[in-house]
């Protein structure tokens, strides 16, 4: 038996076709689901902040003459200052330091020396809101290596700058003159091998007495002198007592400026490239920590002497290597 037909209930007489139904929702949220990113409103204090990214700004032209200038050492920063004969000499350092060590000249061990000098590179940086920052990147250029000498166990004094780029000077070595000479020298240290490839690249060889610079201590005083190969002082070695230190009448003395102690300047005199200058605020520094160690190194005794010298051969050679070690 066939069913019999179906009538739409909208279309029998007297009934009005139904309303449509609402569209459905594209998505249901469930009870304590949070709502997507997209469906919310933004605003300018919703964005993320900018991420600070490094420009990379060009790398400082090592063969640029740079005019005469005077440098401070406060701790481990060592701050310019404008030239005396400049017209913006001023007694106070720049608030922007040229060059870090790693350690201040005044914290130093008895035996051997290492610390980190790094020049100061310009940095931009892009801030938050998209404007541009200044700033400055510490750059490794030399290690200072000292060795003081210990003439009762046969060890010689050693100081010298180690390069740790090869666009610096490379090896500079602080020697004693000769015997019919006073003072020490600042001499550049090649091995055969770097000779022999200067030669084949058409470079200049050093001669065995060539050096760059001569350091001589002045008479009577604290200070030292910075002569080039010609004669002409390049620059002076300046010790002198910090403001309201009472150094004039023996205070502390030697601390490198971070005690209030005394304060070491180098005036630089004449103009010298970028590359020149880095190697000899370095050495200066390095000079500076020889003469703090021989200053404030505990001095013998004569008892002391007479002990090492009843002493069986290689003891204290034992006890400098584990110095050195």
């Amino acid at each position: 038996m066939a069913s019999p037909p179906r009538y739409d209930s909208a279309l029998l007489p007297g009934r009005s076709p139904a309303p449509p139904a609402p569209a459905a929702p594209a998505a249901l949220a469930a009870p304590g689901d949070a709502p997507s990113a997209s469906a919310l409103p933004t605003t300018g204090r919703d964005d993320p902040p900018p991420y600070e990214l490094d420009a990379a700004p060009a790398a400082p032209d090592l063969n640029e003459v740079l005019p005469p200038s005077t440098f401070v050492i406060h701790g481990r920063f060592i701050y310019p200052m404008a030239h005396a004969m400049s017209p913006s000499a001023s007694s106070e350092p720049d608030s922007v330091p040229a060059y870090q060590l790693s350690r201040a000249i005044h914290l130093h061990d008895q035996g051997a020396e290492d610390i980190e000098f790094s020049r100061m590179d310009p940095r931009v940086r892009t801030a938050a809101d998209g404007s541009p920052e200044i700033g400055t990147r510490p750059r490794d250029i030399y290690t200072l290596h000292h060795r003081r000498e210990l003439i009762y166990s046969g060890v010689p004094f050693s100081a010298y700058i180690e390069p740790q780029s090869r666009r610096t000077l490379g090896r500079v070595d602080i020697k004693k003159t000769g015997v019919f000479q006073r003072g020490y020298r600042a001499v550049q240290e090649l091995t055969d091998d770097e000779l022999a490839a200067r030669a084949r690249r058409g470079l200049p060889v050093p001669d065995k007495n060539e050096y760059f610079w001569s350091v001589r201590e002045r008479t009577g005083s604290k200070d030292w002198k910075w002569m080039d190969p010609k004669g002409v002082v390049v620059a002076n070695q300046i010790r002198e007592p910090a403001p309201g230190s009472g150094a004039e009448e023996g205070g502390a003395k030697g601390d490198g400026g971070e005690k209030g102690g005394e304060v070491y300047k180098l005036e630089v005199l004449v103009p010298l490239t970028r590359r020149k200058r880095d190697a000899l605020v370095a050495l200066w520094c390095l000079w500076m920590l020889h003469i703090h160690i021989e200053e404030y190194r505990p001095r013998k005794t004569w008892e002391d002497r007479k002990r090492i010298l009843h002493a069986p051969i290689g003891t204290y050679y034992k006890d400098v290597r584990g110095i050195y070690g």
